[in-house]
C-alpha cells in the first residue's frame, strides 16, 4: 500500500507577478485619466476667464460717457480704438489658471458713408504650461476671439423705448444730434453739418453732429449754442387774444403792411454780428456770461419771412449764443447765461413788464411758450433769462399780442387749454 502525498496550496510567484502587472496598468489607465482631467479642468479655467476678460472689455467700450468731449479719466466713442500696443498684460489676470493672459482690441472706425458704429474685435491669448510666454507666436498658445459693434449713439438713448414717440430722440434724422436743423447738409464725412439760416443773407453756419455745438460762422471759428423756435401773432384788437388763438393765432404778424418783427439779422461772410442791439428790430441776444471782449463772437439771431405750414404762419427764428470770451471768466466758460430779446420794428413799442398796465393799441406784448412741462426757472422750459446755457435748445417760441385795445384793461398772455396740442407751460409773459 503506496501512502499519498498532500496537496499543495496557495498562490505561485508567477501568478503573483501576472496580477500585478494587470493592476499597474490599470493604475497607469487611472493616473493618465486624472492627467487628462486636470488638464481639460485647466483648459476649461482660461477658456472662461478668457472670456470674461474679453467681455469685459467690450462691456467697457459699450459704457463710454459721451460721443465727444468726455472729461479725463472718462471714455467718449471718439477713443475708441486700437491699442497701439497690439498685447498688453491684463491687470490682475497674471497666472490664473496657471496661465498668463494678454489682451488686444482691434476697432474698425466709422465709416464715412455707411452705418454709423465702430465694429470692435477684442482678442484675448494665453500661455499656460506647455507654452513659452516670451514667445508671442508660440504655436501652443492658446485664444479666444469676441466680435461686436459699438453704435455712434447718445448713452442717454440707452432709455429710448422709455420716451414717447411724439418727441423721441431715437428718431434723429441722419444719424445726427436731433436739435440740428434738418435742412442743415452733412459735410466732412458725417462728422459736421452745414446750415443756412432763411433771412441770414447765404451766410453759413457748421454744426458739430455729435453735440450740435456751432463751430463756425461764415469763415469764422466760434463755439455757441443754437437756439431757435418760431414767433407766432395774435394782434387783434378786441377782443383779447383767447385760449384757441394761443394754439392757432390767426394772423401773420403784419402792422400797416409791414411785419411786426422785421426779417433779417445774423452775420456778415466774417461771422459779424449785423444789428448786435436789434435796433431795426428782431431778436437781440444779450449776453452775462462769458465776459466778451474785443472781437469775440457776440452771438446774433436770424429771423425769416413769414411761411405756412398746416394752414398758420410763422416767422422761424435761429440763434447762435457764446459760450467763450476772452475775458474775465473766458475763456474758462463752457456755457452761456443770458437772454433772447424780441423786438418789433422801429417805430412799434414794447410794453414794459409782464405786469405792465400799458394797453395801448399800438404796442406789443410778448409771451414765452415751450411744449416741454416745468417751471420757467427751467432753461428747457423757456425761461426769460438762461443759465449756464451748454446745450442746444428748440421750440423756444414766442406769441405776440398787442398790448390793449386802447381802453379798458391791458391784454395778457392767453393760458394754452391744450385742445390742438398737449399742454405747454403757458402765460409766461415779459
Amino acid at each position: 500500500m503506496t501512502a499519498r502525498g498532500k496537496r499543495q496550496r496557495g498562490v505561485s510567484l508567477v501568478e503573483a507577478l501576472v496580477a500585478m502587472a494587470v493592476m499597474a496598468v490599470g493604475l497607469l489607465g487611472v493616473v493618465g485619466m486624472q492627467a487628462t482631467l486636470r488638464t481639460n479642468a485647466d483648459v476649461s479655467r482660461q477658456r472662461s476667464e478668457a472670456v470674461r476678460l474679453a467681455q469685459a472689455e467690450i462691456e467697457r467700450l459699450r459704457g463710454f460717457m459721451l460721443l465727444d468731449g468726455a472729461a479725463s479719466g472718462e471714455l467718449d466713442f471718439a477713443d475708441i480704438a486700437s491699442t497701439t500696443t497690439p498685447d498688453v498684460f491684463t491687470p490682475g489676470s497674471t497666472f490664473v489658471a496657471n496661465a498668463i493672459f494678454r489682451r488686444s482690441v482691434t476697432v474698425t472706425a466709422v465709416p464715412s458713408n455707411g452705418p454709423q458704429m465702430k465694429t470692435v474685435k477684442v482678442e484675448v491669448k494665453w500661455w499656460d504650461r506647455r507654452a513659452d510666454s516670451t514667445d508671442i507666436n508660440d504655436t501652443n498658445a492658446q485664444s479666444i476671439v469676441l466680435q461686436t459693434s459699438v453704435a455712434k449713439q447718445p448713452p442717454e438713448l440707452g432709455a429710448g423705448l422709455g420716451i414717447p414717440t411724439t418727441r423721441s430722440a431715437t428718431q434723429r434724422p441722419r444719424r445726427r444730434n436731433i436739435a440740428i436743423p434738418r435742412a442743415a447738409v452733412d459735410s466732412s464725412g458725417g462728422t459736421t453739418s452745414t446750415y443756412t439760416p432763411a433771412g441770414g443773407g447765404g451766410v453759413a453756419w457748421v454744426f458739430n453732429n455729435d453735440s450740435a455745438m456751432i463751430t463756425r460762422i461764415g469763415t469764422k471759428t466760434v463755439s455757441a449754442v443754437y437756439i431757435s423756435g418760431y414767433l407766432r401773432f395774435a394782434t387783434g384788437t378786441s377782443p383779447p387774444p383767447t385760449a384757441a388763438e394761443s394754439e392757432a393765432p390767426p394772423d401773420n404778424g403784419m402792422d400797416g403792411g409791414q411785419l411786426i418783427v422785421p426779417a433779417g439779422g445774423g452775420f456778415d461772410g466774417a461771422g459779424v454780428t449785423l444789428d448786435p442791439t436789434a435796433a431795426a428790430g428782431g431778436i437781440e441776444v444779450r449776453t452775462t456770461l462769458p465776459v466778451l471782449y474785443g472781437t469775440d463772437f457776440t452771438g446774433g439771431c436770424v429771423v425769416s419771412l413769414p411761411f405756412t405750414s398746416g394752414g398758420q404762419t410763422y416767422q422761424a427764428f435761429d440763434c447762435a449764443v457764446p459760450t467763450q470770451g476772452t475775458g474775465l471768466g473766458g475763456p474758462f466758460e463752457a456755457s452761456w447765461t443770458g437772454s433772447l430779446h424780441v423786438k418789433p420794428r422801429p417805430g412799434l413799442a414794447e410794453t414794459g413788464s409782464p405786469a405792465s398796465n400799458d394797453n395801448a393799441a399800438t404796442h406789443y406784448r410778448v409771451c414765452r411758450y415751450t411744449p416741454y412741462p416745468g417751471t420757467s426757472t427751467l432753461n428747457a422750459a423757456h425761461p426769460a433769462s438762461y443759465t449756464g446755457l451748454a446745450g442746444a435748445l428748440n421750440n423756444q417760441n414766442y406769441l405776440l399780442i398787442r398790448a390793449g385795445n386802447g381802453s379798458g384793461a391791458a391784454f395778457t398772455c392767453p393760458v394754452d387749454d391744450g385742445t390742438i396740442t398737449p399742454q405747454v407751460d403757458s402765460n409766461t409773459a415779459y
